[in-house]
């Protein structure tokens, strides 16, 4: 959608972002006699609708948050969230009353969550209807973005089949066990090479155990999560050559 570096920001919301840090605010600058001015600077989305409102051939600019349900929203947007739903109007922002201001129509906003670490209920409802909302959740429905991503991969690489059909059959399970998809097993802790027995292992271990025990945290369930659990029951027929 937006090859050239110039069409396309990412960037990154936490919990200290501020209506400054992302569109524009006052930001203390050294001088060369070594003093310390303040001057009102860009933040990413000013940077992006200027790009954007310039450019002659009207291309689509987007600018990528990641994890945006991890910032105050409604004090990061501000007047923000009145040009998301009316992008034909102007605004007058905090810092520069005397110059309106409007988002271009080829300027996207595409925000990402991981609704694991926090709920989408911290997202407003505000917000929530000012964007379309896109589920990626690890399971083989057919409306889904990323259904059958890891079982591609793993052909495309020439990597065992059986390590997709184990993480769906586990997939299955947590779905049954907490009642929805958003804990599921996701395909990145997967797509590596050379995966056998034993890194699938370790990856469990390491990675993938820790996050089970805490949901399953003192509950007899959490037994049937463990690796050689999962193995015995999803893994593939023939045994391991290093059991």
């Amino acid at each position: 959608i937006a090859p050239n570096e110039e069409q396309r920001m990412l960037i990154q919301f936490h919990p200290s972002t501020s209506y400054e840090d992302f569109i524009e605010g006052y930001r203390p600058i050294s001088t060369s006699s070594d003093d310390i001015v303040y001057k009102l600077v860009d933040g990413p989305l000013r940077i992006m609708a200027d790009r954007a409102a310039s450019d002659p051939l009207n291309r689509p600019h987007i600018l990528i948050i990641d994890e945006i349900n991890r910032a105050n929203l409604a004090k990061v947007l501000g007047e923000l969230l009145f040009l998301l739903e009316y992008r034909e109007a102007e605004i007058h922002p905090l810092y520069r009353a005397d110059e309106p201001f409007s988002l271009p129509d080829n300027l996207w906003l595409l925000g990402t969550m991981n609704t694991a670490d926090r709920s989408i209920a911290t997202v407003d409802v505000a917000l929530r209807r000012r964007f379309h909302f896109v589920p990626f959740i690890p399971d083989d429905r057919d409306e889904n973005p990323i259904s059958g991503l890891l079982g591609r991969w793993l052909a495309a690489n020439d990597e065992p089949a059986w390590v997709a059909d184990l993480v769906d059959g586990v997939n299955q399970q947590l779905r049954k066990e907490l009642g929805g998809d958003h804990l599921l097993l996701g395909p990145s802790y997967f797509m590596t090479k050379g995966l056998d027995r034993d890194q699938l292992a370790l990856i469990w271990r390491y990675q993938i155990g820790p996050m089970l025990n805490d949901l399953f945290f003192g509950d007899e369930r959490a037994k049937r999560f463990r690796f050689d659990s999962v193995w015995k029951e999803h893994g593939p027929d023939q045994p391991s050559e290093n059991p």
